[in-house]
Formats: structure tokens, C-alpha cells, sequence
């Protein structure tokens, strides 16, 4: 006896696409709809476009009329969709979590075919990229404030790898290697005039970064190299940066000085 399995003429639709089948007028989103609206977010966190771009991904993702960005705080408006600016826009429905620092406005949006789940993620994606732009916005002002303090020390500072790249250089340790002297920067790297003060630089920092101190001995070097036209010394001091993973570290900060100089010497260790 012949048992043949009966096959169903059309299947069910799966779960993903009838839970998501709601979201806005068009037909089921697919996944690069959905990172063709997160990508312009996080974009724009990182500076690489503009929110108002983002903002209007989202309201072409939504179908919603307008888009705004509001700080929970005071309830000030950051930006729109439409780019204006007004202390308070009537109406709209508040989408996300209120405990978040910014919050997704959205005006307009079409009855009946709004999945709130994925309008809160899109929420919750805006308050953290704009959180993530504010504290580089911060970090950013942060390095500006500590490479202006030191460019008013009076001694040179430098930050380089092993293969003595200047990573950086404040004003004193730019002055101090443009005047005559061995040592100078050259294309980005510090650089020695002979063979001799080169072989020791080298040795400098592959003794400063080659290991641990407590195989090397000691955590920092220090190099007397001829300078200027009256028979001065530069000094160079070169110890490692505090490595923050155990790891041995790459880098090494420079001081420079002259001995007769008003800035204050370091010890030489």
C-alpha cells in the first residue's frame, strides 16, 4: 500500500517576516533595509554624516513626516529631519525608553503600521551614538587642553616607537631640533646627523622598549648629543610608557633639554 506525503501548495511565511511586517507601508523590510537607516546613525556619531542625513534615513524608513532628536534633560531640540531648530514642536509620538539621555521623536506616522519594538531600537541606537559623539567630542577637547599645557613647558617632549617615528612633538622640542644641532626631525622621524649618534639612539630605544625593567635594569636611558654653535649639549631622556595590558610597551616619551637652560632637568637614571 502506496502512502504518498501531501505537500502543502504554499508555506507559512516565516516568523521574522510576519513580526516585522507591520513596520511601515512597504512591503516586509529586509535586514539591508534595516542597515541602510542604522548605518547613517552610526555615521553620524562618528562624524562621517551629518544627523539631519540620519534622521531623514529614518523618516524614509518609517514613513514618518519629521524625525527630531530631543535631550531628555531640558527638553531641547538638537536637530530634525527638516533641519529646524525650535525650542518645541507640538504632537508626535515618543518612541524608546524615557530614562534615555536623547530621545527619537517622530511625527506623522502612518496608523496601524508601526512595530514598536524595532521603532524603539532605532531610539535606542540614536541616544547611544549621539552619547558616543559627545565623549569623543570631549576626549577630542581633552587632547586639544593637554597639547596646549604642553607647549608651555619649558622643556622639550616627545612620543616615539621603536623606530624613533615622532608621534608627537611640543613646540620646545620643535624649536630645540630645528636649531643646528645632531638630532633633528626628518620626515616624521627623529633623526641623528652622524652614524655614530645614530647607532646610539638606536640602542636608546630598543634598550627602553625591548623588555620589561626588571630585565632591562632600568626604565629609562638617557642620550648627550652636541648642539648648537658654542659647544652646548642637548640632552635627550627617554623612558617607556606604562604599558596598560601587561604587554611590553611600544612606546617611549622624550624629554629634551639643554643643561644650561632654565627648565627644570630631569634626574638621570
Amino acid at each position: 500500500m502506496n502512502h504518498r506525503m501531501r505537500i502543502p501548495e504554499q508555506l507559512d511565511p516565516p516568523l521574522a517576516e510576519t513580526r516585522h511586517s507591520r513596520v511601515c507601508a512597504s512591503p516586509i523590510p529586509h535586514s539591508r533595509t534595516l542597515q541602510s537607516v542604522l548605518a547613517p546613525i552610526s555615521r553620524a556619531a562618528l562624524g562621517d554624516a551629518s544627523w539631519q542625513d540620519a534622521l531623514q534615513a529614518i523618516v524614509e524608513f518609517t514613513k514618518a513626516k519629521e524625525a527630531t532628536l530631543v535631550r531628555r534633560q531640558d527638553s531641547v531640540l538638537l536637530i530634525s529631519s527638516s533641519g529646524t531648530c525650535e525650542p518645541e514642536i507640538p504632537g508626535g509620538e515618543w518612541t524608546g525608553e524615557e530614562k534615555e539621555p536623547v530621545r527619537l521623536r517622530l511625527r506623522g506616522l502612518p496608523a496601524g503600521e508601526v512595530d514598536q519594538p524595532l521603532l524603539a531600537l532605532l531610539a535606542q541606537q540614536c541616544s547611544l551614538s549621539w552619547q558616543v559623539q559627545d565623549r569623543l567630542a570631549l576626549s577630542e577637547l581633552q587632547v586639544r587642553w593637554s597639547q596646549s599645557a604642553m607647549d608651555r613647558l619649558a622643556f622639550g617632549v616627545l612620543l616615539l616607537d621603536g623606530s624613533a617615528r615622532v608621534q608627537f612633538a611640543n613646540r620646545s622640542a620643535r624649536q630645540l631640533l630645528a636649531e643646528p644641532g645632531e638630532l633633528s626631525i626628518t620626515d616624521d622621524c627623529l633623526v641623528a646627523a652622524t652614524a655614530l649618534y645614530a647607532k646610539r639612539l638606536t640602542a636608546l630605544l630598543a634598550r627602553v622598549l625591548g623588555g620589561e625593567p626588571a630585565e632591562t635594569g632600568r626604565s629609562a636611558a638617557l642620550l648627550r648629543v652636541p648642539f648648537g654653535a658654542q659647544d652646548e649639549v642637548l640632552e635627550l631622556l627617554v623612558a617607556s610608557v606604562t604599558p596598560t595590558c601587561g604587554s611590553p610597551s611600544e612606546t617611549a616619551v622624550g624629554l629634551l633639554y639643554t643643561p644650561k637652560s632654565g627648565a627644570a632637568t630631569p634626574t638621570r637614571v
